[in-house]
């Protein structure tokens, strides 16, 4: 066995495997007498199918599809609708165009990010099994959620 062929127990992450596996058959190739079993390598093995839906969007229609309320705000943590939903905001700003003393006005450019938590939309990330990590609502999706 060549050193650090595919079949070694001391290989990295699947990136590692794939192109150790890739040098190893060049070199079997340039030398006649030696062997690599490619049939054995980690990246030759079928990939682990991930559970749910393929994204985000899908995810998505099925929830609406399923009687997902927009008009309805997300459940506490005790799994009721009664008390406040907690709603955390962040305001950059990149830009201070005009300050108006007299007029108690500025203008501003900037990023105002806001979030909460709505367990009726909570999903697997791909880290547990799931297919996707975030949902884009960028595409008319924040138009179909609870928003604050």
């Amino acid at each position: 066995e060549l050193p650090g062929s595919c079949s070694s127990k001391t290989l990295g992450p699947m990136v590692s495997f794939a192109a150790r596996c890739i040098v190893l058959t060049l070199i079997a190739e340039s030398v006649p007498s030696t062997s690599v079993d490619v049939e054995h390598c980690p990246a030759k093995e079928p990939i682990q199918t991930c559970q749910g839906p393929p994204d985000g969007s899908t995810f998505l229609m099925q929830k609406l599809q399923e009687g997902y309320n927009k008009h309805q705000r997300p459940p506490c943590s005790n799994g009721t609708h009664s008390g406040p939903t907690l709603v955390e905001v962040q305001l950059r700003m990149t830009h201070l165009s005009e300050v108006d003393v007299k007029k108690s006005r500025v203008m501003l450019q900037g990023y105002l990010r806001s979030w909460w938590h709505d367990a009726r939309l909570a999903f697997q990330p791909r880290s547990e099994g799931g297919c996707f990590d975030s949902i884009d609502l960028s595409a008319g999706g924040a138009s179909r959620v609870w928003l604050p």
